[in-house]
């Protein structure tokens, strides 16, 4: 077993080896998500200054969340066929470095603009994640069930973040 050397909000992370989750039966872990993107530049109509876009093209198999992580903020977003309230903002001016992607239906397709200012950052770097959490199933996540039959009655097991099971890929 192997912890994090810095407690996050006085908890620490731990991991151990263990048995392979089994969330997208019949298919290798590499082939649970896949992506794609396509880019190209425009001139922001707002300001002077040179913007960047983006489209991912995002699926995952056997889920209804998966989400886009980057290493450094950007400006904008939007998803094709969405609905969007300008009463709230789905943006900040230091930009945002994750968006978060849901579906009602299985194995959806997400579409995603991006856009980012030129200044600092030529390039976009990050992670295209998707998540599994449906526990109901007996050894499709393994660790949790090995969590379940050995830790004693007084603990209680949640999760730190969306997904008990993520697959992810850098772009």
């Amino acid at each position: 077993m192997s912890c994090d050397s810095k407690p996050i909000d006085g908890r620490l992370k731990c991991s151990w080896p263990g048995l392979a989750p089994k969330v997208v039966p019949n298919t290798p872990s590499d082939k649970w998500l896949s992506f794609n993107i396509s880019h190209s530049e425009h001139q922001n109509r707002k300001s002077d200054k040179a913007t960047r876009h983006a489209r991912f093209h995002i699926t995952g198999k056997n889920t209804r969340a998966c989400k886009i992580k980057f290493n450094h903020p950007i400006s904008d977003y939007s998803i094709p066929g969405s609905a969007l309230d300008e009463r709230m903002p789905h943006t900040v001016p230091q930009g945002i470095s994750e968006i978060r992607l849901w579906s009602r239906t299985w194995e959806n397709a997400w579409a995603v603009d991006v856009q980012w200012n030129e200044e600092g950052m030529d390039e976009l770097h990050g992670r295209v994640v998707c998540l599994w959490s449906d526990a109901n199933e007996l050894g499709a996540i393994p660790a949790l069930d090995e969590l379940r039959l050995y830790a004693p009655p007084w603990v209680a097991i949640s999760k730190w973040q969306d997904g008990l099971v993520e697959a992810s890929r850098g772009f």
